[in-house]
């Protein structure tokens, strides 16, 4: 495998980001600014009805934040600014719409299908928990509309889409990097995209004749997503009949909430008893469910390893090649994760979430 130089791969480059105040799309954006200043124009795509509300959204989501100081405090306020104004185009659209990605402006449409080269797709959902019209054409149609939006870019050089991780049911053990076809599910079936548009819309249609308030519809789109993705089990957890969600406890997500109880007893010291009784009573049920083959195939949602063996290959490459490791070389070997999350991870929840 050969790998050329990131940094010169990226100057004079134009380049897409999608969902650009996002979580990722922010740090990508700051990346991008500071190690290559040289890019020709990072094109972001901002949820907002037009050019000004998204000006106003992405300087409160992104700009002011803490994110972009170190690289403020580098170049001073001035010459910061300066940059935003040069090499950022705030794109208003919504990558739902199939046309052009929702940009109303079709001078500036035909001037990014004219020079793009790259294309990052950020844009998404995340919660667990979201409609299910929400999720399907933000998640799943929205990346479809990014991609026939990306083979009318002339200049196309790469098309990066960011999926998440949990996205690989209920099988257990080791999780393989494996490509699926259109269509293609994880059990072998065959999703048929337009009947699962025509299940949504008749539901929608339904609501209405009854003349559902928007909260009963939200809530009824919720429900028909669990019940068009989720078996039984996690059914009853997501509507709160099932209250706690077994796993073994030498699995890696438990251990990661062991550190999570441990860090927050102490901010939540007032109801710790209380919850450790809980939790006491929780790996009580454990140990007398856990024989139940009912139950065995769900405890294994937790027992999942994700495969990184191209990341790694990726990753010696360019420590083997010196290709600019102190500016993009990540190992996650040589983190120290318990102290990353009593001491980085939890604190930032704390700080930033719980507020």
């Amino acid at each position: 495998m050969e790998l050329g130089n990131v940094v010169q791969f990226l100057e004079n480059r134009n380049i897409l980001v999608t969902g650009a105040t996002g979580f990722l799309a922010k740090i990508f954006v700051e990346k991008m600014l500071r190690v290559q200043p040289n890019v020709k124009k990072l094109y972001l795509l901002v949820r907002a009805p037009d050019a000004k509300s998204a000006s106003q959204r992405f300087h409160d989501e992104a700009i002011a934040k803490d994110l972009f100081r170190v690289l403020r405090e580098k170049m001073g306020s001035a010459s910061f600014q300066t940059l935003i104004s040069e090499k950022v185009t705030l794109v208003p659209g919504d990558i739902t719409c199939e046309k052009y990605l929702g940009l109303k402006d079709s001078n500036l449409a035909e001037e990014m299908m004219r020079e793009v080269g790259i294309v990052v797709n950020l844009a998404a959902t995340t919660n667990f928990h979201e409609r299910y019209d929400v999720a399907f054409n933000l998640n799943t149609m929205g990346a479809k509309n990014v991609l026939d939006f990306s083979k009318m870019c002339a200049k196309l050089k790469m098309l990066l889409h960011v999926s998440t991780a949990y996205v690989s049911g209920e099988r257990a053990g080791l999780i393989l990097e494996k490509p699926y076809c259109m269509g293609e599910t994880l059990n072998g079936l065959n999703l048929d995209l337009d009947m699962e548009k025509i299940i949504m819309e008749e539901r929608l249609i339904e609501l209405q004749a009854k003349e559902a308030t928007e909260q009963e519809i939200t809530l009824a789109m919720k429900d028909l997503g669990i019940q068009r993705t989720l078996d039984s089990f996690v059914v009853s957890y997501g509507k709160g009949r099932l209250t706690c969600l077994l796993g073994d406890p030498q699995s890696i997500l438990d251990m990661g909430l062991q550190l999570a109880n441990t860090t927050f007893c102490h901010f939540f010291e007032g109801t710790y008893s209380h919850l450790s009784r809980k939790i006491m009573f929780l790996m009580r049920l454990v140990e007398l469910y856990e024989t139940l083959p009912v139950l065995q195939g769900h405890v294994s949602i937790l027992q999942q390893m994700y495969d990184d063996t191209n990341t790694e290959k990726l990753r010696m490459t360019a420590r083997e090649g010196g290709i600019e490791t102190d500016v993009f070389y990540f190992d996650p070997k040589i983190i120290d994760w318990e102290d990353y999350f009593t001491n980085i991870h939890f604190p930032g929840l704390i700080k930033y979430v719980f507020k």
